[in-house]
């Protein structure tokens, strides 16, 4: 009879009670493992530039604003790194033509805290102080003059020399054992990992050919074709056209800006802040808007299908109705200046948002959605209903848009209370949203916000004496507040900005720009003199200053980022797809990368060289198991479903897997050879080189005729059966042998993000065990690197698990 062995109690409370996670020696919060040192200069230039002017305009009170701003950036520098930061995305302007030259990051944010704590000593001096006297002020003058001239001769020696004092200052922290001395033990282990990376992503173009449609299938029969487009991901990255590629939610651009300048037309009485910077970005705003329209207008010449494929599409057109908002907040913008063209524009946009309403809300109610396109962009027609119902009532005072008014707001509340419960729903217990889409949750700010303001402007003339607020109006105004404050606290935990810019992160302008609004209009609500008297609300008035930062803050980091795209060409691009088999495009690039390593391991072998023989050999017999692996899950899963869909067109892929066969024996004799004199390993090199050729060909041949086939026809209800009947087809231990082979040859970090994603969409009750066999045989490094865009795979019995059943 066997016996239980059951834990002591001490090691009951180490393991089973106190889970620990291994520690990762690194930079602190979401500040990067290595930076670009060229950025970290630029940036230095400007700190320098900006100390200097400060100094010299100390006694001008715009400069207190500046140096604050300095104190801003100078924090968000060192909470997200450079990506966040204002003038980091300027320095990466002016850098994007030049391959980057990485730097350990641990260091480069001790000296950012060291400027965060010059700049808030300079903030201090120059808004906080005892009296008027012309001492006091004589006195805070000097003191901030002296920290400033601090700061500015630190950065310059930054960005003229590549001279860090912080850093100086850091490795005598990590001498005297205040810093532990492996703090940048993880960013030296990653380090040739970005670089390549980078390289690979952003600087290499192999100008490849423009692919070109492919259809299979004999017409002449009545068969209908598959009709697809045989191209890689280099392809991709280079097929650049601002035509073909214009996608409609590129349309929250121009809304973004025109709402900034809608804001500041309303906080111009709040805050005292005149004409000029609204009417700038109006002018701004509808020079985008109509330069988009344009070029939106040609596409629909130029490319119909493409237009109307979107318009089909059950995501993507949801923010089509982007375009009559546009016209909507144009036309609000001009009521001060022309109310007859303020009319129009009203008359245009209104009853195309009636029309979107009428013609998305029937596509809703009509066509059976898959679950994972129920999601927050379903809201914008909603919320351009109610911004026709806010801009209604402003038009001309001579005539009573009211009741029209609340035709439109009328559907766009009940709507929003719909779609809040239906897309709530999926968010909690459906599958988590594309990271590039992630940025459309602010849509619950700004639906709310909109029908507050849309509701206290239709009621202006009944409840004169509060301004058109009542207790519903407040209910709707401070919904957007609480959902702000989640959507912030989302912003920090999961940091959203970690990913690479997209043009969805316009997306976070227009509701910033509707709760500062919002929040400005109620604090003129709590200042009116009517009875109950409500006094001058100063803790309101802070809250929409700072909703008007954030909005204002949101639209220069993504016009800042928008030029950098585009400088880089990341934009106006095909659209990365991706779904459940993405995993095993992913797995051919890490078996592309493993047969590279062991090809330029055999070519640089020396004679007798036993050691880096056996590793070599390790790493081919890893290849060869994970090539068996996958070969039989492609001949039996993946080549049997496309036969029901394409019959016959398979057949090549199972003749070159029997080739491959044949060439892996050859190969085993030749390493199982006792001798490694030059001639062997000069015999063992071709041979591979024949292999790692036939190999990548078979792979390129798959990724550009297979599995566009299988991305465009396939359901992604299929495509998940596929990859279940593929999980089930080998053993689990050959899955975790898979699995950290795909997480350790890929050299690209999204790619094994995206590799866990594909997983994660067909197995989430398996994520705990895929993450165990990642935590017990992979690095802690990679592993906490993996936690941050995919926490499912933290396993029972280590922090920071996330129970799912």
């Amino acid at each position: 009879m066997s016996t239980i062995v059951r834990p002591k109690s001490k090691e009951l409370k180490e393991f089973g009670s106190y889970p620990l996670r291994r520690r990762v020696p690194g930079p602190m919060f979401w500040f990067p493992y290595n930076v670009n040192e060229y950025v970290i200069r630029l940036v230095g230039i400007q700190v320098c530039a900006i100390s200097i002017v400060g100094i010299i305009l100390r006694n001008y009170i715009e400069m207190n604003y500046v140096i604050a701003f300095l104190f801003a950036d100078f924090c968000l520098r060192f909470l997200y790194g450079g990506n966040a930061s204002i003038l980091g995305v300027i320095a990466n302007i002016f850098t994007f033509w030049t391959p980057p030259k990485l730097v350990t990051g641990p260091p480069k944010q001790f000296a950012t805290f060291c400027g965060v704590m010059f700049t808030a000593a300079a903030v201090i001096l120059q808004f906080v102080y005892p009296d008027d006297t012309m001492n006091a002020q004589n006195s805070r003058d000097i003191g901030s003059a002296i920290v400033l001239a601090i700061l500015a001769a630190c950065a310059f020696l930054e960005g003229a020399f590549g001279v860090c004092v912080g850093c100086f200052f850091f490795r005598i922290l990590i001498k005297m054992g205040i810093v532990p001395d492996d703090v940048n033990v993880s960013s030296d282990d990653i380090f040739e990992e970005q670089e390549k990376s980078i390289q690979e992503l952003e600087f290499t173009r192999l100008h490849e050919p423009f692919p070109i449609h492919t259809a299979y299938g004999e017409t002449e029969k009545g068969e209908i074709p598959y009709v697809y487009k045989p191209k890689t991901d280099e392809m991709i990255r280079e097929n650049f056209n601002v035509l073909k590629h214009l996608r409609a939610y590129y349309f929250v651009m121009p809304m973004g800006e025109l709402g900034l300048a809608v804001t500041w037309k309303y906080v111009r009485l709040t805050f005292n802040s005149g004409d000029r910077i609204w009417h700038g970005l109006s002018i701004i705003g509808a020079i985008l808007f109509c330069l988009m329209l344009v070029l939106y207008t040609v596409k629909g010449i130029l490319y119909p299908r493409k237009v109307v494929k979107e318009f089909r599409h059950p995501l993507y057109s949801n923010f089509l109705p982007t375009i009559p908002l546009c016209v909507l907040l144009l036309s609000s913008l001009a009521t001060e200046r022309d109310d007859k063209l303020a009319e129009i524009l009203f008359w245009i946009g209104a009853p195309l948002q009636a029309l979107c309403g009428v013609i998305w809300s029937g596509r809703w109610f009509s066509n059976r959605l898959y679950k994972g396109y129920l999601h927050p962009s379903m809201m914008v027609p909603v919320v351009g209903n109610m911004v026709a119902a806010l801009v209604g009532p402003t038009i001309v005072a001579t005539r009573n848009y009211t009741e029209v008014s609340w035709f439109f707001w009328s559907y766009g509340f009940l709507m929003y209370l719909v779609l809040l419960s239906i897309t709530s729903l999926r968010l909690i217990s459906g599958t988590p949203l594309d990271d590039r889409m992630k940025p459309s949750l602010s849509l619950y700010v700004a639906a709310p916000c909109v029908a507050c303001m849309a509701y206290v402007s239709m009621n202006m003339n009944i409840l004169t004496s509060t301004g058109g607020w009542d207790n519903f109006a407040r209910f709707c105004y401070f919904v957007g507040v609480f959902v702000s404050l989640v959507l912030l606290y989302m912003m920090h935990s999961h940091h959203f900005a970690r990913n690479m810019w997209d043009m969805t992160y316009w997306s976070w302008v227009f509701p910033a720009c509707t709760i500062a609004i919002a929040s400005a209009s109620y604090a003129n609500f709590l200042s009116l003199p009517s009875p109950p008297p409500q006094g001058n609300a100063p803790l309101e008035k802070v809250l929409a200053y700072a909703y008007l930062i954030i909005a204002t803050y949101l639209t220069v980091i993504s016009g800042l980022w928008t030029v950098v795209s585009l400088l880089k060409r990341r934009v106006f691009i095909p659209e990365d797809k991706w779904g459940p088999l993405s995993s095993n495009k992913i797995i051919h690039f890490a078996m592309k990368e493993s047969s590279n390593q062991i090809l330029r391991g055999l070519r640089t072998m020396g004679v007798n060289d036993t050691a880096k023989f056996q590793r070599i050999r390790l790493q081919f017999d890893r290849l060869v198991r994970i090539h068996e692996d996958h070969s039989y899950m492609e001949d039996n899963v993946i080549f049997r479903a496309m036969d029901n869909w394409v019959p016959g067109y398979v057949y090549t892929g199972e003749e070159e897997h029997a080739e491959e066969a044949v060439m892996v024996k050859d190969m085993q004799a030749l390493f199982a050879a006792t001798v490694i004199d030059e001639k062997a390993v000069k015999d063992l090199a071709d041979k591979y080189a024949a292999f790692d050729a036939h190999l990548i060909s078979h792979i390129n041949n798959e990724e550009l005729n297979l599995n566009p086939i299988i991305r465009q026809y396939m359901s992604v209800v299929d495509q998940k059966d596929i990859l279940r009947k593929q999980w089930n087809s080998i053993p689990a231990a050959n899955w975790r042998k898979m699995i950290g082979f795909a997480m350790e040859c890929n050299t690209v970090h999204g790619r094994r993000v995206r590799y866990l994603q594909s997983l994660r969409l067909v197995f989430p009750e398996k994520m705990g065990l895929i993450g165990k066999w990642i935590y017990e045989d992979c690095t802690p490094l990679l592993f906490e690197r993996l936690v941050l865009d995919v926490p499912e795979i933290i396993p029972r019995n280590v922090r920071g698990h996330i129970r799912y059943y």
